[in-house]
Order: C-alpha cells, then sequence, then structure tokens
C-alpha cells in the first residue's frame, strides 16, 4: 500500500467509525469543559493533559497509526507543563504554559502522522501553520461524517429519519410565530406559559459551557480528520538554489560591522573602559534591546543564508564568524542585563530577557554546529532545547525570584529604586519569599530601620489569602495554596 492509499484508508476509517470518533470526541470535548472552564490553573489541569493524550491515542489506535518511540518526550514535556500550571499562580506563566501545550500537542500529532524526519525548520514552520489553518476548513467534516453514517443504514429507516428532521425544522418558525400571536391574544395563556419557563431551571453558565463544548469538539475532531486525510511532501533540498555569491557579499559587509562592534564590546565593556560620563548602569541600559535584536536578528539571517543559498566554503566561513560575534553580543547583553539589575532590581521582564539570551545562546551554538557538520538534526535539537529550557522556566516561579532577591537587597538600595508597589502586586507564588522577609524583619535591627515594615505587607497577605480562600476541588491550585497558608502565618504571627 503506497502512501496516498494509505491516506485514503485513514480518512475512510473516520468517517466509516463515525460513531466511535463522534462519540470520543463528544466525551472528550465535554471533559475539556469540564477541567477548564472558568478554571485556567486547578488540580483538574494535570488531568487535562492526561486526558488530551489518552484523546490522541485512543484515536490513533483506531487510525491503525503507529507510535513513534520519540514521541515520548513531546508526551512527557506536555504533562510536565500541565503539572507547572498547576504549580503557579502567575496569569503571565499560565498563558504561556497553555501556548506551549498548544504547540506540543499539534507538533506530537504532526510527529506521529507525518514522515518528519527529513523536515527542516522553515519547512517545519509552515507545515505547522498549514496544519493549523487547513484544520479549520474541515469544520464541515463531521457533519459530513454523520450525514454519511445515516445514508449508509437501511434506506427506509434513512428517509424516515430525514422526514423527520425535516419536519422539526419546518416546525420552529411557525411555533415561534404562532406563540408570540397567542401570546399576545390571551393573557391567560401568556401568564401560564410565564410561569412554565420561569420555573425552569437551567444550569448557570449554560451558554458559556455549551460554546466551549461545541468549540472542543469541532476543533479535536477537525484537527484528526486533517490529519488522517492530508499528505505533507518533503521538500527538502529545494529551497537551495541562491546563488551564493550574494550571500557572501552582504553577510562580509555585516561580519565586518560586528568583528568591530565585538571589538569595542570587548575593550569597553568587558574591561571595564568605560567613557567617564557614563555610570556602569547608564551605559548597561544603553542599547540593551537593541544588541538583543540583532541577535535575534543574526539569528534568522545565519538560518536564511544556510537554508536558502548553495553550499559553498566561504559563507560557511562568514556565517560562522557572524555566530561567533553573536556570541559576543549574547555575552555584552547579559553583561549589560546583570549590571542593570544589580542597580535596579529585578523584575519578571528582566528574568524573561536573561532566559531569551540563554535560548538563544544555545540556538546559535546548534547553528554553529550544523554549519560544521550539515548532518546535525538542528530541527530536533530546536525543539528539544527550547522545550527544555522553557520547562525550567516555567517551573522556576518568576515572582519568588523577584521577590527573594529584591527583598533580599532593600537595606542596601536607594528608596527611589526599589519599586514598592510592584513588589505589593506580586502573585501568590512570592508568599513564601515575603514571609521569610518579613520575619527577618522582626529579627534583624539593620532590616528594621529600612523603608518597609511589616504591616506593609498586610494589604499583600491579605489578597493572597482572599484567593486562596475561593477555591473548590476542581479550581485548587497549589500555589495558591501555599500562599493561603502563608499568610495564615503572617497574620497569626502579627495579630
Amino acid at each position: 500500500m503506497n502512501e496516498n492509499e494509505e491516506i485514503m484508508v485513514k480518512g475512510h476509517i473516520m468517517q466509516k467509525n463515525f460513531i466511535f470518533f463522534g462519540l470520543l470526541s463528544g466525551i472528550y470535548a465535554c471533559f475539556f469543559t469540564f477541567c477548564l472552564y472558568k478554571n485556567l490553573s486547578g488540580i483538574t489541569i494535570p488531568l487535562f493533559t492526561l486526558g488530551t493524550l489518552c484523546y490522541y491515542h485512543l484515536c490513533m489506535k483506531k487510525l491503525e497509526v503507529s507510535k513513534k518511540r520519540d514521541g515520548y518526550f513531546y508526551e512527557a514535556a506536555i504533562i510536565l507543563l500541565g503539572l507547572a500550571t498547576w504549580f503557579t499562580d502567575d496569569e503571565r506563566i499560565i498563558l504561556m504554559n497553555y501556548m506551549g501545550s498548544f504547540i506540543l500537542i499539534v507538533s506530537f500529532m504532526m510527529h506521529q502522522f507525518f514522515q518528519d524526519k527529513e523536515w527542516d525548520i522553515p519547512q517545519y514552520i509552515f507545515n505547522f501553520c498549514t496544519t493549523l489553518v487547513e484544520s479549520m476548513f474541515h469544520i464541515a467534516q463531521p457533519f459530513d461524517d454523520c450525514n454519511h453514517m445515516i445514508q449508509s443504514r437501511e434506506k427506509g429507516k434513512s428517509s424516515k429519519m430525514q422526514y423527520i428532521f425535516t419536519g422539526l425544522l419546518i416546525s420552529v418558525p411557525f411555533v415561534i410565530i404562532i406563540l408570540m400571536l397567542l401570546t399576545s391574544a390571551d393573557s391567560v395563556f401568556a401568564n401560564s406559559l410565564e410561569f412554565l419557563f420561569r420555573n425552569i431551571v437551567l444550569p448557570k453558565n449554560l451558554i458559556g459551557i455549551s460554546m466551549m463544548t461545541i468549540f472542543a469538539f469541532l476543533s479535536s475532531y477537525c484537527f484528526l480528520a486533517y490529519l488522517s486525510k492530508e499528505k505533507v511532501e518533503m521538500n527538502k533540498g529545494k529551497r537551495k538554489e541562491g546563488e551564493p555569491i550574494i550571500a557572501i557579499t552582504f553577510t562580509s559587509l555585516i561580519a565586518l560591522i560586528y568583528i568591530i562592534f565585538s571589538g569595542i564590546q570587548i575593550f569597553y565593556l568587558f574591561l571595564g573602559n568605560i567613557p567617564r560620563d557614563y555610570s556602569y548602569a547608564q551605559y548597561a541600559r544603553e542599547g540593551f534591546f537593541q544588541l538583543v535584536a540583532v541577535c535575534i536578528l543574526n539569528l534568522t539571517l545565519v538560518l536564511f543564508s544556510i537554508y536558502y543559498f548553495k553550499d559553498h566554503k566561504a559563507l560557511k566561513m562568514i556565517l560562522t564568524i557572524i555566530s561567533l560575534c553573536t556570541y559576543i553580543m549574547i555575552a555584552s547583553s547579559a553583561f549589560r542585563m546583570i549590571l542593570y539589575i544589580s542597580q535596579y532590581h529585578l523584575t519578571f521582564l528582566r528574568i524573561i530577557v536573561l532566559w531569551s539570551l540563554v535560548v538563544i545562546f544555545m540556538m546559535m551554538t546548534g547553528i554553529v554546529t550544523f554549519i560544521l557538520k550539515p548532518e546535525f538534526p538542528l530541527l530536533k535539537y530546536t525543539i528539544v532545547t527550547i522545550t527544555a529550557l522553557y520547562i525550567v522556566f516555567s517551573f522556576s516561579h518568576p515572582d519568588y525570584l523577584v521577590a527573594k532577591y529584591n527583598y533580599g537587597q532593600a537595606s542596601f538600595v536607594n528608596e527611589n529604586r526599589l519599586d514598592s508597589n510592584y513588589l505589593s502586586e506580586l502573585c501568590a507564588d512570592a508568599a513564601p519569599a515575603i514571609l521569610d522577609y518579613t520575619e527577618q524583619l522582626k529579627k534583624d535591627t539593620k532590616l528594621s530601620s529600612t523603608m518597609f515594615s511589616v504591616m506593609d505587607f498586610n494589604s499583600y497577605f491579605t489578597r493572597v489569602y482572599n484567593n486562596g480562600e475561593d477555591m473548590d476541588a476542581r479550581t485548587f491550585n497549589l500555589s495558591k495554596y501555599i500562599g493561603k497558608n502563608a499568610a495564615a502565618e503572617f497574620f497569626n504571627v502579627n495579630k
């Protein structure tokens, strides 16, 4: 059986077994809504990730798709992100975890259904976007499969069912018009209807629950329908048609500029020879974000040159030089940010920036290896590296790190440089660190003379405690629970 025939068989299996796939997708949609409706970080989130993987495993088994061994990495990462979401109260981390889980689920299924071993990064991104867009065009698939199932049954029964549905559809506008006319004609009839509907108790948030369930059903079914029918062609090698002299010309000019810039960074920043009219903090802040942007641009430039121009020794050498200069820019950016943090302290954004620099460094390392060794699996390296680094970041509780570092420096800094309003808005992740600091305030006379007093933390712990109280069995969040206990301890000690 060739690949096209295999795809046709998979698509036919879905249509032929609509009861299985439709019922399973319906159960999954209800499970999806139960776990996620007005609950983005509760204990049901890890269960949701496990349930999602079970759903797709059952579907793959029915579609006769063999599971690939390296798919376990995707599954482990998805489960870990589910746990990380339950472990944190940080809405920014929660949002990024959902985005990461979504990307990993789509990537996992693409990996299982398609032969992606020879894909490169541009093709992977293109196929990922194509999968999302094309899946939406299969929105009519569950209805088509349902109609096919009905028609495939006994003709007499099928025609009767169609007649019944047709009659019900025709009756809807007539029933509405007749009820409107009769209620306006007779007040007793109108009052009777009003009494009847007033005593029908509908579940709260029925519309929201229904919409989420419908969305989950359609999105999961349409995604499977696309995967089971589409064939993604392998285009590796077709893009390497650009004349290398063009790339050598523009990259050599860029490399020359980078060499000069890198020399200035080494002499002025790393060796401490900054201009006299600059402080370290001023020099650190100046140009920092531009440097990060240049690092990202270099990453894109080198990848573009590798994939879209023919191989050439001179081009490889120039791209290697650009990559090495990028390392110096990464070091310069990190050094500037560390200097800036030492003066103006830690924030969530500054942690993100430092993490991004680590990601760029690791990506650049993979690219340099790929330049020198073309058989290096750059796509797999990229997926594994970024996923692993993000999981570490997701579990790191940035708000805890911010509170631990900033309050730890409170006795050594200028009051104007420590943003007390920002610190008071930290989520429950920071509660243990803030509780430790309040205990130190009471014991250490040096800390007691700083800008903070124990009573300054009342509003923070009140908010954290109230958020921890507002949980049930479904929405129970570990970080909120720990924060609530820390708040309770704070109030008990400071009665």
